[in-house]
């Protein structure tokens, strides 16, 4: 052979089997790791939705007594004061896949007002493992105490004794 036709020879490439083999590998990498990545961004959207929780709740209890006379508000009313940021605080109440809501009761003769908050997955990986923003639902009062559901139900309580109603546990944090 000349010198030509082996530089031909060495300077054709990757054989097709060597190609398949490169797309074999990447898939199953890819197989391996979005599981996971799914989940840890799950596991971040929920971190998210408990820290903002928190600061909806002692936002709540601020405003309450400071500017509200008594009462608790909602949270554009909070966004508006300062208390909490705009994404959250805009409609609508979303932020890190959890959408947020806070049902006031006002408070009437013998009675305190109250507030029930609720943090519910955009899109629940029960009914969409893939696309899936969260696993858990949260919730809290005026009382305190951090509460969860796995079931894909609303975190609820009883309006009047307050009481954690349905298959709701407490957090421990």
């Amino acid at each position: 052979m000349n010198d030509h036709a082996k530089n031909l020879k060495s300077t054709r490439g990757f054989s097709l089997i060597e190609l398949i083999i490169v797309v074999l590998i990447i898939g199953i990498i890819t197989v391996l790791a979005v599981p996971n990545l799914l989940k840890a961004r799950r596991a971040a959207n929920e971190a998210s939705a408990i820290s903002s929780i928190s600061l909806i709740y002692r936002s709540e209890a601020t405003y309450k007594n400071s500017q509200g006379n008594g009462e608790y508000t909602d949270l554009t009313t909070l966004r508006a004061a300062g208390y909490i940021d705009s994404v959250v605080g805009n409609v609508p109440h979303k932020k890190s896949g959890y959408e947020f809501q806070v049902d006031i009761f006002a408070s009437a003769p013998g009675v305190d007002a109250r507030f029930d908050l609720r943090a519910r997955p955009v899109i629940h990986s029960l009914t969409n493992n893939a696309m899936g923003t969260g696993s858990r639902d949260f919730g809290t009062t005026e009382a305190g105490g951090l509460f969860e559901t796995v079931d894909n139900t609303p975190v609820t309580f009883d309006p009047l004794t307050r009481i954690v109603q349905g298959s709701a546990v407490p957090i421990d944090r």
